[in-house]
């Protein structure tokens, strides 16, 4: 019995293309469960992650409860999620543009508004998918995030994020 038939069949039973095909689709099925299981293996060991939120044109009271709250504990206003400890708040008076009369902007202040800075330290992970808050919360730059900040309930964006 020859290796290979007359109508390009091996052992006379199976067809050369079918079986370069079946061949190619374990090849694929293989790759896909090997890129799996190299994702999930590289997830990072805990990692101290400080970032920095910009909370924007808000009012001397909230400004207040935030500087009062001192280096406690924030929270995701809607999940209960923690995002880390505060380690330090600064603030500036929130500016807008304004158009004057000949068609130009300009920048001013707004009387009784402010724009806080806020510093937060979380322990958490970084994976290929991302950075994670140990709380399961992902974090990336340009979020807006509604916080809880003890009684203070308002809406951050994260500015930066470094691993340390």
């Amino acid at each position: 019995m020859k290796l290979i038939d007359q109508r390009g069949r091996l052992f006379g039973k199976i067809n050369l293309i079918d079986l370069a095909v079946v061949v190619v689709i374990l090849a694929a099925i293989a790759g896909v469960a090997f890129k799996k299981n190299t994702v999930d293996s590289i997830r990072s060991s805990s990692a101290s992650i400080e970032y920095t939120m910009k909370i924007k044109k808000v009012r001397s009271g909230t400004l207040g409860g935030i500087k009062a709250h001192g280096e406690g504990a924030v929270s995701e206003a809607e999940t209960g999620k923690a995002l880390g400890t505060i380690t330090s708040v600064s603030d500036e008076p929130a500016e807008t543009y304004v158009v004057k009369d000949n068609g130009e902007y300009s920048k001013t202040t707004i009387d009784g508004k402010y724009d806080i800075y806020v510093k937060l330290k979380v322990s958490g992970n970084e994976t290929a998918d991302g950075i994670f808050a140990e709380s399961g919360k992902q974090l990336f730059v340009g979020d807006a995030v509604a916080l809880q900040i003890g009684d203070v309930q308002t809406t951050g964006e994260i500015l930066s994020i470094d691993i340390k």
